[in-house]
């Protein structure tokens, strides 16, 4: 298992990404965070990677933790990786940016723009993390 931060531009919030050997063993993870910290709801069975974002309940103080991306290494291509930093960035546009619906319309704007400079960044962080560490 490899774990590494990315940050969403210079700042505190931070996602975890954690990349596993099988979809199994990131599946098996999954099924173990699912119990303990969301009731055990979601089915998991057929995902290839997921975000998980992490809520902020009223009264409580905002973390720099702002998330999990995983991954395993039979799925980390760069559609995957994309799809993935696409979640994270909406997430960290919805907590900063006060976008709490990424309604982003039907033509490109501001906050459209935002979204696709944070999953540019997220993306190459990813990706060079990845060769780093020799996913790849």
């Amino acid at each position: 298992m490899i774990r590494f931060k990315i940050k969403p531009k210079a700042g505190r919030f931070f996602f975890w990404v954690i990349v596993f050997d099988t979809k199994a063993q990131m599946r098996a993870w999954w099924a173990e965070y699912d119990n303990v910290f969301l009731g055990g709801g979601y089915n998991g069975e057929s995902f290839g990677a997921m975000t998980i974002p992490y809520e902020i309940r009223k009264g409580e103080a905002r973390k720099s933790e702002i998330g999990t991306i995983i991954f395993s290494r039979q799925q980390v291509g760069a559609g995957t990786v994309a799809h993935e930093m696409g979640h994270a960035a909406i997430w960290y546009d919805r907590l900063i940016n006060g976008n709490l619906n990424a309604e982003y319309g039907q033509s490109i704007g501001d906050a459209e723009e935002r979204v696709l400079y944070l999953l540019a960044d997220l993306v190459k962080q990813t990706i060079n993390q990845f060769y780093k560490r020799k996913v790849y």
